[in-house]
């Protein structure tokens, strides 16, 4: 219920384990069997990006700091609720800090690389979490790099951002550099340097011919 976007349950039901902390400061709601929970934001961001999607309050935040007039105006913003910091201020930073895009239908391609994307990721943080102790050293940097390549690339992909191939060329040459550094030897250096030449020769191709497959319906 904490996550619903209805008003009557904003800021309600905030105890992770035990309920009585709500009981005990006022903040404990029954949900009604009238108004269900709608869960989501009680106003949607307007992009899929995964930097917009972490960072946007943070700018909200010292845009309402600075425009706030007074110390107690400023510490409401801190410290306060967020019904404290005009809601208008998202507009403003989206229309400021976001290229407005024509909505797109999302195609089969798109889905399917998102899902195999996802899985891939996932998977990757599974076994490093699983074998850290066993695994070689600085092999969890490679793969937190790669994961947060991958959520960025996913926000791209979903606003059918042209420069997404850009990330997908970093994950490449991310993992080339991890197979260089614990497989050290002549002749994966040289499948690998021969590989990435390959890729960077026909840049361009490539990359037409996966925008083609991911967003052509």
């Amino acid at each position: 219920m904490h996550h619903s976007s209805n008003a009557a349950y904003l800021d309600k039901n905030y105890g992770d384990v035990l309920i009585i902390w709500d009981k005990m400061f006022g903040t404990f709601i029954e949900e009604k069997e009238e108004e269900p929970c709608v869960y989501g934001l009680t106003k949607p961001l307007g992009s899929y990006s995964f930097l917009w999607q972490q960072f946007h309050f943070m700018l909200e935040l010292g845009t309402a700091f600075t425009r706030a007039r007074g110390w107690k105006a400023r510490w409401k913003v801190i410290f306060g609720k967020p019904d404290d910091i005009d809601p208008g201020i998202r507009g403003e930073l989206e229309s400021r800090w976001l290229r407005q895009a024509h909505a797109r239908e999302q195609t089969r391609g798109q889905r399917v690389y998102i899902v195999l994307q996802t899985a891939a990721s996932i998977l990757i943080l599974f076994v490093v979490m699983l074998l850290e102790a066993w695994g070689p050293s600085g092999l969890a940097v490679f793969a937190v790099l790669f994961v947060l390549l991958s959520l960025v690339n996913t926000g791209a992909i979903l606003e059918q951002k042209k420069w997404f191939f850009y990330l997908e060329y970093a994950r490449v040459m991310l993992l080339a550099i991890a197979c260089m550094f614990y497989f050290r030897h002549l002749y994966v250096y040289v499948s690998i340097l021969s590989a990435a030449a390959l890729i960077t020769f026909y840049f361009s191709r490539i990359r037409e011919s996966v925008q083609r497959w991911l967003f052509q319906p």
